[in-house]
């Protein structure tokens, strides 16, 4: 009898063991402020079921939602030309040279320069063609091309072209204003060949970003080396150059670039009174 018995509790001991790896359980706790909750709970007919019904409606809702947002990531991820799919792009020279696909089209690979600003953006000089290859080496001249002209650029330069590090300039402070001032933009913000000294330095004439403590970011800035006015953001300046750090080519562009500023205002105001 001992041993039936031994036998009989072993079986049913290793027969509640199978089961409880097969169910797991889990103790459903509410708070003393959960009393609404809690109420709606157990007024259900089957409160496990009721509980396991609305995991199922869960997961559902979040698989859905998962599989939308994944969706419409794939479609913001694809970049189009019409109906080309942009496959390849290269910028350089302040243009991107572009390669895009469309294998319903008879001519199914495009090539083009696209560029863009805050408003616009435009596909130019497109070319399409049903030979692969051959648009291949038509895309890759064309970033040849775009290569050659910076490579051309910076051969005529007639300046140091070495960049201006933070070191050499002091922090840039929204604290402080920054107009009337010549700063360093940062590396960072420009085209990578484009990040030389002489893309670097410019004079700040306004904008709300330049102010103290301002709420804007804009400034508007003349490039001493080109001359031509843009527009940089608050956060691209690495901040005002050191005095002892400005190049000479720097101080030399800038007391022209005053005397024609100060010639535009004066003509300003001579048509303003003939007016």
């Amino acid at each position: 009898m001992p041993v039936e018995g031994q036998s009989y509790y072993k079986k049913h001991r290793d027969s509640y063991e199978a089961y409880r790896k097969k169910v797991k359980r889990f103790t459903l706790q509410f708070s003393l402020k959960d009393t609404e909750a809690q109420e709606w709970f157990y007024q259900q007919k089957d409160p496990g079921l009721y509980l396991k019904m609305l995991i199922l409606e869960d997961k559902e809702r979040q698989t859905k939602r998962d599989q939308e947002i994944e969706a419409t990531q794939e479609v913001v991820e694809k970049r189009m030309a019409e109906n080309y799919e942009i496959t390849q792009a290269v910028r350089i020279g302040g243009k991107e040279v572009v390669f895009g696909m469309d294998e319903t089209n008879a001519e199914p690979y495009f090539c083009a320069f696209y560029t863009a600003n805050e408003l616009f953006y435009e596909y130019s000089d497109c070319m399409v063609g049903d030979n692969f290859a051959e648009m291949m080496k038509l895309f890759g001249e064309r970033i040849q091309q775009q290569a050659g002209k910076v490579l051309a650029e910076q051969e005529q330069a007639s300046v140091p072209l070495a960049p201006l590090t933070p070191g050499d300039c002091f922090p840039n402070s929204y604290d402080e204003c920054i107009e009337g001032k010549i700063v360093a933009v940062k590396t960072s913000a420009l085209a990578p060949e484009y990040r030389t000294a002489n893309h670097q330095l410019v004079y700040v004439t306004g904008g709300n970003g330049a102010q103290a403590t301002a709420r804007g970011n804009a400034c508007f800035c003349i490039n001493l080396y080109s001359g031509r006015h843009i527009r940089w953001e608050r956060y691209d300046i690495q901040g005002e150059v050191k005095p002892d750090k400005l190049p000479e080519w720097a101080k030399e562009r800038l007391s022209g670039i005053l005397q024609q500023e100060q010639a535009k205002k004066e003509q300003r105001r001579s048509d303003k009174e003939a007016r």
